[in-house]
């Protein structure tokens, strides 16, 4: 977990840093009574901050750009190797950014912009987790790397529920031309999200940007914007979700895969994107309003900032349904009109 040598032990045996202690909020003292259990390994981070921020530093004089670090995440729970002790220079590298050392890093190497991790877990609860860990207002969340499977979904969670910079699947090419088979919905992704870059951006970190993503056990989510709710339901027709509400998941049963970012460009007016799902929506509850129709449904792209319609949007609106959009597992970007009466 750190260096050993009888220098490295001469430091560690002395106090602490008396800059970083306070900027930590940390009792004065040695390393062991700065950080107790964390004493080896914040020790090591320091020292391994100190010497990369000094790297950046110098590397800034020459060419201002911004510059990162890659973080393999570990400690707490974060750790890939759940059969494992998870500890610092067992089951991870001692020193680096992990969520419980990104405080420190923080505060000695001011000249790295963005603390970036890689995400390689499955669960929806350990990437969430780590999402929030590095989503700071010191700290603008950049996935440097990630895994296939959970990653088409993982997109929309950090573009639109943690206002990310940038997001980048690991081995995306395999190596070749074309991407690899389980890199699809990813790619797929891509392919939807880049001409909307800019409008997603303007909203990022507001509440008028949100994600609804297929989890096992959830069928369907409710969201909430200015005027009206919206209930987004995972494969409207056709294969319905393991673990979807009433069900239990089977052995074997689909990867999880719908998903839809939606973007409240303005009064009465939305941005919708995804794949294998319909979009349904109803004046917010407690509004002096009971019902909605849609005004303009339009598919299409953005070029240039301005938006061009390829064909009108399919839609339906029943006796017992509000106005609804369907997305198909080919995926669709949406701008839509409502007025509500």
């Amino acid at each position: 977990m750190r260096d050993f040598s009888p220098e490295s032990n001469k430091l560690f045996a002395g106090p602490a840093p008396a800059k970083l202690v306070a900027a930590l909020k940390k009792k004065p003292g040695t390393w062991k009574e700065a950080f107790g259990r964390e004493a080896d390994e914040a020790f090591n981070a320091y020292y391994l901050s100190s010497y990369i921020n000094e790297v950046a530093q110098a590397g800034k004089q020459i060419y201002p750009l911004p510059t990162y670090v890659n973080v393999w995440n570990g400690g707490y729970g974060t750790n890939d190797n759940w059969e494992r002790f998870d500890r610092p220079g067992e089951s991870y590298p001692s020193g680096g950014a992990v969520a419980h050392m990104l405080d420190l890093w923080k505060a000695n190497a001011p000249a790295i912009d963005a603390i970036a991790s890689d995400i390689y877990h499955q669960s929806p609860i350990t990437y969430l987790k780590i999402l929030n860990s590095y989503r700071r207002p010191d700290n603008p969340l950049l996935i440097v790397e990630t895994g296939s499977g959970i990653a088409g979904r993982a997109f929309f969670y950090a573009m639109a529920d943690f206002a990310g910079i940038g997001f980048a699947p690991f081995g995306i090419d395999g190596g070749g031309a074309n991407p690899r088979p389980d890199m699809a919905a990813v790619a797929a992704d891509f392919r939807l999200f880049k001409t909307a870059i800019p409008v997603i951006a303007g909203l990022q970190g507001t509440p008028r940007l949100k994600a609804a993503v297929e989890e096992t056990g959830i069928g369907a989510r409710n969201l909430i914007f200015s005027d009206y709710d919206v209930l987004v339901r995972f494969h409207p027709r056709g294969r319905q979700p393991a673990g979807a509400v009433g069900q239990t998941a089977a052995a074997g049963a689909p990867e999880p895969s719908a998903r839809v970012m939606i973007a409240e460009l303005g009064a009465d007016e939305f941005l919708v994107m995804g794949f294998e799902s319909s979009v349904e929506w109803r004046p917010v509850q407690g509004s002096d309003y009971t019902a909605a129709q849609f005004s303009e449904v339009e598919e299409g792209y953005y070029e240039n900032g301005a938006w061009k319609t390829t064909v009108l949007g399919t839609t339906s609106q029943g006796d017992y349904t509000g106005p609804m959009v369907n997305l198909s597992a080919q995926g669709a970007l949406m701008r839509v009109k409502l007025m509500k009466y």
